[in-house]
C-alpha cells in the first residue's frame, strides 16, 4: 500500500468515526430532551398531589375544630347543666 492509499484509508476512517460520534452525541441529546420532559410532567404531577392534599389537610382542619367546638357546645349547654 502507497502512502497516498494510507492516507486516504485514514481519512475515510478518520471521517467514519467522527460521523459515529456525531450520530451518538445526536442520540445523546434526543434522550435528554425525552427525560426532560417526563421530569417535567412527573413535577407537574406532584405539584398537583401535593396542592390536593394541602386542601384536603385544610378542610379536615376546619372541620375538626368545627367538630370540637360543637361537642364542646353541646357538651356545656346540656349535660353541665
Amino acid at each position: 500500500m502507497n502512502p497516498a492509499e494510507k492516507s486516504a484509508d485514514n481519512t475515510d476512517t478518520l471521517i467514519l468515526l467522527v460521523g459515529r460520534m456525531d450520530g451518538k452525541l445526536d442520540m445523546l441529546l434526543t434522550r435528554d430532551k425525552e427525560q426532560d420532559k417526563k421530569i417535567e410532567d412527573h413535577e407537574d404531577r406532584i405539584s398537583a398531589l401535593e396542592n390536593d392534599r394541602a386542601k384536603v389537610l385544610g378542610i379536615w382542619a376546619a372541620v375538626s375544630v368545627g367538630l370540637g367546638w360543637l361537642g364542646d357546645h353541646l357538651l356545656t349547654s346540656f349535660w353541665t347543666k
